[in-house]
C-alpha cells in the first residue's frame, strides 16, 4: 500500500510534468493543474469540491457541474464510476450535457468521447433525460477549446430547467466563471451535503447499450474510421485498449 509520502511525491512528479507540458505548448492554464495533483493526492475530498451547484437568480435555472477523472472512475474506489452514477440519479436533472462532440451524441455515437462520457450519455438516457454533446476541439488551445464547450452549452441552456454539466476536473473552474459572466450565481452548498449525493446508494448495474457503444467505437477506431477529434483522441491504441478494459470490467467480450 502507498504511503501518502510516496502519493505527494508522485503527486509533486506529476504537477511538474503537468506544468512543463502545459506551458510548452500554452493549451492549460495553471489552475486547472493544481487540481489534477488534488484529485491525485485526495480525490474523496477533491471530488465533493467539483461537485457546484449555480442558480440563475433572473430564469429560476439551475445547473451544476462535476468535474469527472476519465478512465480513473472505473479503478478508483474513492471516486468510482458510482459515485458519478449517483449525481447523474441523484440531482433531479432534465438535461444532462457531457464531454463528447455534439455530432457524436446527435448521430448516435455513444462509445465516443472521454471514457466515463459514455457512462454518464447513456444512464442519463436511460433515465429518460436529455443528453447534449458540448465538447469542441483542440484547434485553437485550452482557452479556445474551453470557450467553445461554454457556446455549445450556451445554445442548449434555454431549453434547461435544471441541467447537469459533466466535464473533466479541469474544466469545472472554468465553466462556474463563465457561467457567473452570463448571471448565474454559485449556490452555498455544504460539504457534507455534497457528499450525500455522491454517496447515495445506487445499483451497480450498467447503462443499457454500454457495452454496445464501446465495442462500435474499437471497430471504428480499428477501421480507420474514429470521428472523434484526433487530437483529443490521444492514439489509436490507447483509444481502443482504454474500452476493452472497461469491457473486460464489465465482465463483456473486449470486441
Amino acid at each position: 500500500m502507498m504511503t501518502r509520502r510516496r502519493l505527494a511525491l508522485m503527486g509533486l512528479g506529476a504537477l511538474v510534468v503537468a506544468f512543463v507540458v502545459g506551458s510548452v505548448t500554452g493549451r492549460i492554464p495553471l489552475r486547472p493543474i493544481l487540481t489534477f495533483v488534488q484529485f491525485k493526492l485526495n480525490p474523496g475530498k477533491a471530488r465533493v469540491q467539483h461537485l457546484v451547484q449555480l442558480k440563475h437568480p433572473g430564469t429560476g435555472q439551475v445547473v451544476f457541474l462535476i468535474g469527472t477523472t476519465h478512465q480513473n472512475h472505473y479503478t478508483d474506489p474513492a471516486y468510482s464510476i458510482w459515485h458519478v452514477k449517483a449525481a447523474v440519479a441523484g440531482l433531479d436533472v432534465d438535461t444532462v450535457m457531457v464531454e463528447m462532440m455534439p455530432d457524436a451524441i446527435a448521430e448516435g455515437r455513444f462509445g465516443d468521447g472521454p471514457v466515463e462520457m459514455p457512462f454518464i450519455a447513456l444512464q442519463a438516457k436511460q433515465q429518460g433525460l436529455t443528453v447534449v454533446g458540448m465538447d469542441a476541439g483542440w484547434d485553437k488551445g485550452w482557452r479556445g477549446r474551453q470557450d467553445k464547450m461554454f457556446e455549445n452549452v450556451q445554445q442548449s441552456l434555454p431549453a434547461v430547467k435544471r441541467g447537469l454539466i459533466a466535464s473533466g476536473f479541469m474544466h469545472v473552474g472554468q465553466f462556474e466563471q463563465q457561467l457567473h459572466d452570463t448571471g448565474f450565481v454559485t449556490v452555498p452548498w455544504s460539504e457534507a451535503e455534497r457528499q450525500q449525493v455522491l454517496d447515495r446508494p445506487v445499483s451497480q448495474d450498467w447503462p443499457v447499450g454500454l457495452a454496445s457503444a464501446l465495442r462500435e467505437a474499437i471497430g471504428r477506431a480499428q477501421q480507420g474510421k474514429m470521428a472523434t477529434d484526433p487530437t483529443r483522441a490521444a492514439d489509436v491504441d490507447w483509444f481502443i485498449s482504454i474500452r476493452q478494459d472497461i469491457l473486460r470490467l464489465m465482465g463483456e467480450s473486449p470486441g
